[in-house]
């Protein structure tokens, strides 16, 4: 567990300290939550297509 996070943090050090633009850490989450977002907007959709649906 431990050599796993040294081995992530060798590889994403100079992200880290050199300020420009976001980590490939950073990028892989900010990528899951546009997904996220994205779902649950379509849920959000379908819910409230599916209640008018069964309120007529």
């Amino acid at each position: 567990m431990v050599s796993q996070w040294k081995r992530e943090l060798l590889d994403n050090a100079t992200g880290v300290f050199e300020g420009k633009g976001e980590g490939k850490a950073a990028q892989k989450t900010r990528e899951e939550i546009d997904t996220l977002y994205r779902e649950l907007g379509k849920l959000t959709v379908e819910r409230e297509f599916l209640s008018r649906r069964l309120d007529c």
